[in-house]
């Protein structure tokens, strides 16, 4: 299979995407509160992606289960102290009180029991209005620019399989590298590739065409010359790759990260009824009896990636030996997860010595490489840890992102 090419003159109309991505920001107790800075440091976030601070925004506030043990809480599962209780609904209306002034813009949603992570984010998603939605947690914020919302809106518009596009994090920013080299997913990895031409420039030179073990495929979209070593080591003395310009893509993905991502709101509904909405017959068939899909109905106090992303990455990891490409692929379109992939290329990507023996050549294990050299994609998410997050803490990071002092 080809991979598939978004060329920037696409005929798709993006005039009116303006207003139609909502965001939805899911909160629930943490220590810092009822101070509101955690929440306030991801509203201003929102500037930094295209569209967003266009937009409404829906802030859930999830109920809570009250204690008996005054010296026992889990706040990941909704149980908290009655003083934390009282704290959290000062943080509530400290919140209306914060963005009074915005209520045309933002809707809060309070919720009037625990409902967990993953029911939050269903309850605001029934109430949205707009065809997208950005889900965000509320200790994640951006940290770096994105301006071409309207390109993936155009991209779900055109392929009706995508639900999902994570925005990466410093968990997810390696995602194609664990496809790879642990899941041994690299073929189907290249194939669901869905790359946007946008001003991209990638020029390539390779300095010794006698390989053994390396093989050379050579991709007539993009001309960029892959190198594959069955070993996994980069071979020093046979390759040197320059690359120049700006690559943007998104990278298939086999696990539904919590982190921010974006979603076409029908279709990510879908993954509350796996069985009778989200795969079809055909895929039900090829399944077989190998995986029970009512496991991945997600359940009151369930966090997405905890339960129907872990059973997304088995199930896609353990049928990859007998898989049948085009089952396979539609399988994966099935779920339709991605990230955005923001890359600048270096001018010169990677920059190989050999030794003198050119019989014996030196490998580098990619451990080796900087994040440069092996061209990782842009981070645009950053975890503040809200469970840990001690607002007074001299080296704590969130208060830097915004200037908060």
């Amino acid at each position: 299979m080809k991979e598939q090419i978004i060329k920037k003159n696409t005929t798709v109309n993006n005039n009116n995407n303006n207003n139609k991505i909502t965001t939805i920001i899911i909160t629930s107790y943490v220590n810092s509160h009822p101070e509101t800075d955690l929440l306030e440091q991801v509203v201003l976030s929102l500037n930094h992606i295209e569209l967003l601070n266009q937009g409404n925004i829906i802030i859930v506030f999830d109920g809570y289960k009250i204690s008996k043990d005054l010296n026992t809480w889990k706040t990941k599962k909704g149980l908290i102290t009655t003083e934390q209780a009282e704290r959290y609904e000062q943080y509530y209306l400290a919140v209306k009180k914060l963005y009074e002034n915005r209520r045309q813009q933002i809707q809060l949603l309070k919720l009037p029991k625990y409902s967990g992570f993953a029911f939050g984010v269903r309850t605001a998603l029934l109430k949205c209005k707009t065809k997208y939605a950005m889900i965000v947690q509320h200790d994640r914020i951006f940290t770096d620019t994105f301006k071409h919302t309207n390109k993936l809106i155009d991209l779900i518009e055109k392929y009706n399989h995508i639900k999902y596009i994570g925005f990466p994090s410093i968990k997810s920013q390696t995602h194609h590298i664990l496809l790879t080299r642990k899941y041994r997913l690299n073929d189907f990895s290249n194939k669901c590739k869905i790359k946007i031409i946008d001003n991209g420039n990638i020029n390539n030179n390779n300095n010794n065409n006698n390989t053994t073990k390396n093989k050379k495929k050579k991709n007539d979209a993009d001309d960029v010359v892959v190198i594959d070593d069955d070993d996994g080591g980069i071979t020093s003395s046979t390759t040197m790759i320059k690359q120049q310009g700006h690559e943007l893509y998104l990278q298939p993905c086999i696990f539904w990260y919590d982190s921010n991502h974006l979603c076409h709101v029908e279709r990510y509904l879908q993954i509350y009824a796996p069985y009778l909405k989200l795969f079809n017959e055909n895929v039900l068939n090829w399944l077989g009896n190998d995986f029970n899909v009512n496991k991945l109905k997600l359940k009151n106090g369930d966090f997405i990636e905890d339960k129907f992303g872990q059973f997304q990455r088995n199930m896609l990891y353990k049928l990859k030996d007998k898989q049948n490409e085009k089952e396979y692929i539609e399988l994966f379109q099935t779920f339709g997860s991605y990230l955005i992939y923001d890359i600048d290329h270096m001018k010169d990507n990677v920059r190989i010595t050999t030794n003198s023996n050119r019989n014996a050549p030196i490998k580098r294990n990619p451990c080796e490489f900087s994040n440069k050299e092996l061209n990782l994609p842009k981070i645009f998410v950053q975890h503040l840890r809200g469970r840990q997050y001690d607002r007074n803490s001299k080296n704590n990071m969130n208060k830097s992102v915004f200037g908060h002092v």
